[in-house]
């Protein structure tokens, strides 16, 4: 080989770049013009040039990882032979590289340079048989003698015309003489020979020719190795010969047995395991399910494979139908991402349901599109669906126990009761008006039907008086807010009713009571209660004026927006009442 192969290294480690520049010489009988990228998008771009020979490519990329990667590339620059370069140990990822394309699967830090050097020109040897067949026959067989691959040329009566340096290696004879002299039978294994003869059998009778095949063959060592033989009519001398190429495939052989009993183990593994595993194929046919799937859709396995499971009903969470498109395997294939948890309910033949929480990841295998993961989950949603049933009463003890107060508070003061309720309606609506969550929401309409709690301690008189307080009537009406909290402070309400009572006459400059609390240091509650409770004070009849009306409680607000009132909570107020038509109970 005088041509310089020109060999583009996708690689982002610059200490692996350096070291593989080393390892392929540029000149001498075997050489290489590398050039390097960093990132896949890079490769891309490099390889619409149309010039390279060769791609080396590690899998862990800034902008790619695994076999992805190879796919990608592979899918960009078919007919550009590639060499996979990297430090993945996973034997599956490389028998699947190999597989699928890939001319080899070397690993960094065990590939010296001869080892790089001969992969990568068997990784363009096939490119160029074609033009190889049109040189001349100096040339023609300078490459063979040179090729990593072994390479016999065999007569059409099977007498070895050539054999390379390669394939005497293999066989570990020590010269082409050595290896005719050796006879045929002693170089094969019992049953590989006899396939030998079969196959001879065949072509003499002219019933068809094996273009590929593979052998097992006994060294001069007495080791055994598998190899995978390439045959095809060549002109050699003039002549109609044949032309054996030889690949040793031990290594991936015995991986791919290590990969069968990977697979054996693992589904020995998934048998003993207490949740349902299934595998669906391309076709999304179960090709396998584990007996705690049986156990939990009451299928027998045959039924699983028959395709049973489709005529049963499913159900959402919430009782109605599931479609088939809300599947969790049918959204991991569409979303091309693991789907996890999704609650399914299974409609048993007698009618009965079975609850499963399943989980679905696709895969790349070809012959598996997705893993399915099912758990039995009935006992925990009928114990859920008891817990809220339970919470739901204590809920409704709780909302008892607000309307008792209430009653006490409206038994002294009917004007403080009334406001409390038309409180609490505008507080509701502006908590929704801003999309607080619905829990909150409730929270916040049990604290307004009580916020004005604490004035149980204000003398009646005082609250009923005609005309305007003095400031030492002034002051004991605002001890409410504090008297409310201390009353209700040590009640423990799933929510914090008694911090939003004492807080909802704070205001965000600080001018408010009973702290002088500031801005976003006021619960977001409390900042609404306040702004609806100053708007139904000034829209209502008070014992010492007339009602005001609602545009200038609307004003009061508009003009303390961000100084005494929180301007997200006036924006939904002024919506409420000017735009949808909110009026008081």
């Amino acid at each position: 080989m005088t041509d310089r192969l020109r060999v583009l290294l996708v690689e982002d480690n610059p200490a692996d770049i350096d070291l593989i520049r080393e390892m392929l010489p540029e000149t001498g009988p075997l050489s290489f013009r590398l050039e390097s990228v960093s990132r896949l998008s890079e490769a891309f771009r490099r390889l619409e040039g149309g010039d390279i020979d060769l791609v080396l490519l590690d899998l862990g990329l800034p902008d790619s990882h695994g076999l992805q990667t190879f796919h990608k590339l592979r899918k960009a620059a078919p007919d550009i032979p590639m060499v996979v370069l990297t430090g993945n140990t996973d034997q599956e990822t490389a028998i699947a590289a190999v597989r699928e394309g890939a001319q080899d699967y070397l690993l960094k830090g065990e590939v010296s340079g001869s080892l790089l050097g001969r992969s990568a020109q068997y990784a363009v040897e096939r490119k160029r048989a074609g033009q190889a067949l049109r040189r001349t026959e100096e040339n023609f067989r300078r490459s063979l003698d040179e090729s990593p691959l072994g390479i016999r040329i065999v007569s059409t009566e099977g007498e070895t015309l050539y054999a390379n340096r390669a394939i005497l290696d293999i066989y570990g004879y020590d010269s082409i003489e050595e290896l005719k002299a050796t006879p045929v039978k002693t170089r094969y294994t019992p049953e590989s020979f006899a396939q030998f003869l079969k196959r001879k059998e065949q072509r003499d009778r002219g019933e068809l020719d094996f273009p590929d095949y593979e052998i097992s063959i006994i060294r001069k060592n007495g080791e055994v190795r598998h190899l995978r033989v390439f045959r095809k009519e060549v002109l050699w001398d003039g002549e109609k010969q044949y032309q054996a190429i030889y690949l040793d495939i031990t290594e991936r052989q015995r991986a791919e047995e290590a990969l069968r009993e990977s697979e054996r183990k693992l589904k020995t593994l998934f048998e003993i395991l207490p949740v349902g595993i299934s595998i669906l194929d391309a076709e999304r046919k179960i090709v396998y399910g584990n007996s705690a799937l049986e156990k939990i859709l009451d299928i027998p396995r045959e039924g699983l494979f028959r395709g049973n499971y489709a005529r049963r009903t499913y159900l959402r969470p919430d009782g109605t139908s599931m479609p088939a498109e809300e599947f969790a395997s049918t959204r991991a294939i569409k979303e091309r991402r693991a789907v996890h948890d999704v609650e399914t309910g299974v409609v048993k033949e007698d009618d009965t349901v079975i609850w499963t929480s399943v989980s679905a990841v696709p895969v790349a295998f070809p012959d598996w599109k997705v893993v399915i993961v099912t758990s039995d989950i009935t006992e925990r949603r009928e114990a859920q669906e008891k817990l809220k049933e339970t919470l739901g009463k204590l809920q409704l003890s709780l909302r008892g126990i607000i309307q008792v107060i209430s009653r006490i508070v409206e038994m002294r003061d009917s004007y403080t009761a009334g406001h409390q309720r038309r409180v609490t309606a505008l507080s509701r609506a502006i908590a929704l008006e801003m999309g607080l969550a619905e829990d909150r929401v409730e929270g916040l309409v049990m604290a307004g039907e009580i916020h004005d709690l604490g004035k149980i301690s204000v003398p009646a008189e005082i609250l009923s008086k005609p005309t305007r307080l003095t400031e030492f009537e002034f002051r004991l009406v605002r001890i409410h807010a504090q008297a409310g909290y201390d009353i209700l402070k040590e009640i423990d309400f799933p929510w914090p009713i008694a911090e939003i009572i004492v807080q909802h006459h704070e205001r965000i400059d600080g001018s408010g009571y009973p702290q002088g609390l500031r801005g976003e240091v006021i619960l977001l509650e409390a900042r609404i209660l306040a702004a609806a409770d100053v708007v139904e004070a000034i829209a209502s009849h008070r014992p010492y004026r007339p009602a005001l009306g609602i545009e200038a409680a609307l004003e009061e607000l508009e003009q303390k927006k961000g100084i005494l009132y929180d301007p997200d909570v006036v924006k939904a107020c002024l919506a409420l009442f000017r735009e949808k038509g909110f009026a008081f109970p």
